[in-house]
């Protein structure tokens, strides 16, 4: 007769096993909420495989976002804003220039989130936390400068520069018709 609890231990281990999706979709989850509490409305794209997760409206345009998920290694957060190549599966590639207008990287380890526009992190998101061993501060990206909150004020500056009276755009109710 087979040992029932430990066939039901194996199927729980198999159920909690993590996947690259699942730890992806914590992220994004993450952050949306994270988006969501800052003010912002937030759209997710339809379908998989696009360049970015999330579409956040800021008030006066639409922001691409791609969420990260990084790691925490001597003192710092790393992150790999590469992206798969659509025809080959197993191959990655940079992202490029109009696929995405932010990073938004979060750190199960330190349970933080940074935020990077593309054009700082378009090759790199690595962000150090920890001063270095040989006390090097030159070409050092630091967390602090990334910080979620940082990210959060600057799409809201650029919300308050809008005229006070206008309305953000796509918030009209449309009817649907057959």
């Amino acid at each position: 007769m087979p040992n029932l609890k430990a066939s039901s231990e194996i199927s729980m281990e198999r159920l909690h096993m993590r996947t690259t999706f699942d730890i992806g979709n914590e992220a994004e989850g993450i952050v949306l909420g994270h988006y969501i509490k800052a003010g912002f409305r937030v759209c997710i794209p339809f379908g998989t495989g696009g360049p970015y997760d999330l579409a956040v409206d800021t008030g006066t345009r639409i922001v691409k976002v791609q969420v990260k998920t990084a790691t925490f290694e001597r003192g710092c957060i790393l992150c790999k804003t590469r992206r798969r190549n659509a025809n080959y599966d197993r191959t990655m590639r940079r992202y490029e220039k109009g696929e995405v207008d932010y990073f938004a990287i979060y750190c199960p380890q330190v349970n933080e989130l940074y935020g990077m526009s593309f054009e700082v992190a378009k090759v790199s998101a690595s962000l150090r936390i920890e001063p270095t061993l040989n006390k090097q501060e030159k070409y050092i990206r630091w967390a602090r400068d990334y910080s979620w909150e940082k990210h959060i004020a600057e799409l809201k500056d650029e919300w308050r520069g809008r005229d006070s009276n206008s309305r953000p755009t796509g918030y009209e109710s449309v009817a649907l018709t057959s």
